[in-house]
């Protein structure tokens, strides 16, 4: 609680008199991410000088702790936090934390924290370093509908086809969350529409099975294969129409999907 709320005398004294900074709370967090989380700078510059030695297999160390409070302050856009932290020789600059799966530049992202993104790319930071579920920074601003984030890590040389552990491209993440900006971005970039997922979906496909209807017109109007099927044989249409979209199974039919595909459901 002290560290959370930038108190450095109460820090102090609470470690003075026994207090492990590698403690975690409920929610697995230590002080020390509390207090990056708020950009505490002077609470987080006392608790990396303490003592980290765990007492037990639960505690963190410094390394591991360090790590997770600077996902944790790129993620919530603490930028002179950050440039801190990323001065420890404890910090690797591409590496998942254990708190939340996620690198820095992955955190960032996902969370459309601009300066931080900057600033770590300024620190080498690799845009194709994927987070612990295999998505990389270009994927996590994608998937949350960032389009100036992605245009930025685009220009640094971000792979429009790199695949998760689903096996999706960012165009097919933006158009499952209907981000129509990022589609039209990433469509424009040249992404490949009929790209496939691990399953044969394809970024028209997740349209349609989510609703998303500006996103799939798009799609089709720009040469998205309304037909195409997946590795069970079912069309965009059938995912429309197994979800009871009578609006989206309208534009497909338009568009010529064809109906004998709905023998499949």
């Amino acid at each position: 609680c002290a560290a959370r709320e930038g108190c450095l005398d109460s820090s102090r004294l609470l470690v003075e008199k026994g207090a492990r900074v590698n403690h975690q709370d409920r929610n697995q967090c230590c002080a020390l991410v509390q207090a990056a989380i708020r950009g505490h700078l002077h609470i987080v510059e006392f608790l990396v000088s303490c003592d980290w030695r765990p007492l037990s297999p639960q505690d963190l160390d410094l390394a591991e702790g360090v790590q997770q409070a600077t996902v944790a302050a790129a993620s919530n856009g603490r930028r002179v936090v950050l440039d801190f932290l990323l001065d420890m020789a404890e910090v690797l600059v591409d590496s998942a934390d254990t708190l939340l799966g996620e690198t820095p530049l992955s955190a960032a992202a996902a969370s459309d924290q601009r300066e931080c993104c900057e600033a770590l790319l300024e620190r080498e930071a690799s845009v194709a370093a994927a987070n612990l579920q295999g998505v990389t920074p270009l994927q996590a601003a994608a998937r949350e509908g960032h389009w100036s984030l992605c245009e930025m890590l685009l220009k640094v040389g971000a792979e429009l086809e790199q695949q998760d552990t689903l096996g999706r491209t960012p165009l097919m993440v933006a158009a499952k969350e209907g981000h129509q900006g990022v589609v039209e971005l990433l469509v424009s970039k040249k992404a490949k529409l009929e790209q496939q997922d691990r399953e044969g979906v394809t970024a028209l496909g997740l349209a349609a099975a989510h609703g998303k209807q500006e996103a799939a017109k798009f799609l089709l109007t720009h040469g998205g294969d309304v037909n195409v099927v997946d590795k069970t044989s079912r069309t965009p249409l059938d995912l429309a129409a197994f979800r009871g979209d009578p609006d989206m199974v309208q534009l497909l039919l338009e568009h010529g999907a064809m109906m004998l595909s709905l023998i499949h459901i």
